[in-house]
């Protein structure tokens, strides 16, 4: 469904980069949480019945396509406008929810330092810890390309982490 959306949009000569750049963004979602309630499930700390995963990435899609709609009806004459509060309410949830589920393993991968700590005090393999680094770089160019598609502010939670981290490279 979503190949014959893309194809069609470029049918009508627009670009389907943002709506690939969409689906890749519900999809990390969507594993994050799968991968979430499968570690919530077995450590046997679940007291109340798992979110339905579905449910919430389907809300994260319908924000989506309301953003789409809204897209399409801005330059409509005649349509009344969209309130753009709703518009960045949807669109704010789901960054948020990407960013959560793009950095997820920065912590565990980084459990015997940071790139950071490994320049101030050199334990550990700092090869190793580099790679790792970057291989999340890498992954959060998705975030940064759901911000320039949807017209938001780059998010500076990736840096922030990096500043607290105290990698500056």
């Amino acid at each position: 469904m979503a190949a014959a959306c893309a194809v069609f949009l470029e049918l009508c000569g627009l670009s389907a980069q943002t709506l690939r750049v969409d689906i890749a963004a519900l999809q990390r979602i969507s594993k994050f949480l799968r991968v979430q309630e499968q570690r919530d499930w077995a450590s046997s700390t679940v007291t109340k019945h798992p979110q339905d995963i579905s449910a919430i990435v389907s809300s994260l899609g319908r924000a989506l396509i309301e953003e789409y709609s809204i897209k399409g009806t801005r330059n409509s004459p005649g349509q009344p406008a969209k309130l753009p509060t709703k518009r960045n309410k949807g669109l704010t949830t789901t960054l948020q929810m990407l960013e959560k589920a793009t950095l997820v393993d920065y912590g565990l991968k980084f459990a015997d330092g940071t790139s950071g700590s490994w320049l101030l005090n050199a334990k550990g393999n700092g090869a190793e810890l580099r790679e790792l680094q970057r291989s999340l770089s890498e992954k959060w160019s998705l975030v940064t390309a759901f911000c320039r598609g949807h017209k938001l502010p780059l998010s500076t939670t990736y840096l922030e982490t990096l500043a607290r981290d105290n990698d500056w490279v």
